[in-house]
């Protein structure tokens, strides 16, 4: 009985997910996007570079010296829409934190336990917020189990989202299950960014929206930026048309939660490069997620992408030259951004 059932329940999901892919297929093939809008250079690498599954797209370049954006284009969108930023969240939780640290909050060198006395007995405990903030914790990249597997299950069938229902005691848990095996060596975690924010939360007091609001919204002035997994958002799309549930996130919202526009971005961006940005001190260590590479000319290279099940995100800089990029797709297509990064002439990799 059990085996007939489960080859029931692995056919219904085939079939799902067979479904799911030829209607996604269709909607490529009937879909044309939009022509790109805004400053000429920019407009015309963006028509450039769309293709049929391309849906909303935009892109902002910063100078520091400018008050607005020197160039900003859209494609079926405005500065102001809103997306999904993905992993850019973690710069975000970096800032939160160099922030913490700058009010005495904590200390990036505090063992997690400090603030986590839950997690005294287990390994991770003994962790350092900065290792958090490097990805040298060993923590792997998601809390395991079988409520988190079935939900990456209906993420692949029928493109649900995956951190649904999943809170601070959820991850604090799954951290402390984690055998910490690479402990030292950089290994990129998403469960190592959400603890960081569980540790945010008891070191202040506050929510993870809520300092995002306090601590960045409000200081910056910003309209469209996010933590609150109930803040509306758009369904996004793979790279193949299929559609994909928002990825609405609790504790896992310091990892990829956020949602912001390129205005918003690029306000960031802006107060970042003249130093103005709360946590702007993130920016010049290696343990606050941001991705810090040595570059070409124009000097050090700051930058973070990001990807949920249905956009793709990317915010780069260089301090130096006084310059930053911010492209946003509500297309889960990672290798579109960095095309246009190239072609922009973003500070990337």
């Amino acid at each position: 009985m059990i085996g007939a059932a489960f080859g029931v329940v692995v056919g219904v999901a085939t079939l799902g997910w067979a479904v799911r892919r030829v209607v996604g297929l269709l909607c490529n093939l009937l879909h044309r996007p939009e022509a790109a809008t805004g400053d000429p250079i920019l407009a015309a690498l963006l028509d450039e570079h769309t293709s049929r599954h391309t849906r909303r797209l935009g892109v902002a370049v910063v100078e520091s010296a400018a008050d607005t954006p020197v160039g900003v284009a859209t494609v079926a969108a405005t500065p102001e829409s809103v997306f999904e930023i993905g992993s850019i969240s973690k710069a975000l939780t970096g800032m939160l934190i160099a922030d913490a640290a700058q009010r005495g909050e904590l200390d990036l060198a505090d063992r997690v336990a400090t603030h986590l006395p839950e997690l005294a007995r287990r390994p991770v405990g003994d962790c350092t917020i900065g290792e958090l903030g490097s990805h040298t914790s060993g923590l792997p990249r998601l809390a395991l189990g079988p409520r988190a597997l079935l939900q990456v299950f209906g993420l692949v069938v029928v493109g649900l989202n995956p951190y649904a229902g999943q809170g601070v005691s959820f991850v604090i848990r799954g951290a402390a299950r984690a055998r910490l095996r690479t402990r030292g060596r950089k290994a990129y975690s998403n469960l190592g960014a959400a603890l960081a924010g569980a540790v945010l939360e008891r070191a202040t007091g506050s929510s993870y929206p809520d300092l995002v609001r306090d601590r960045i919204v409000n200081p910056l002035g910003l309209t469209h930026t996010s933590a609150d997994h109930r803040a509306p958002r758009a369904t996004g799309h793979t790279k193949a048309g299929e559609w994909a549930r928002p990825w609405r996130m609790t504790g896992y919202a310091p990892a990829g939660g956020v949602t912001s526009s390129l205005a918003d971005l690029a306000t960031v961006a802006r107060a970042l490069l003249a130093g103005t940005a709360p946590g702007i001190g993130s920016l010049d260590r290696d343990d606050c997620f941001w991705v810090r590479e040595r570059g070409a000319a124009g000097g050090p290279v700051v930058w973070h992408n990001g990807e949920t099940g249905g956009y793709a995100a990317y915010l780069g800089l260089r301090p130096e030259a006084g310059r930053a990029v911010i492209v946003l797709a509500d297309v889960a297509d990672m290798s579109l951004i960095m095309r246009l990064t190239q072609a922009i002439g973003a500070p990337a990799r």
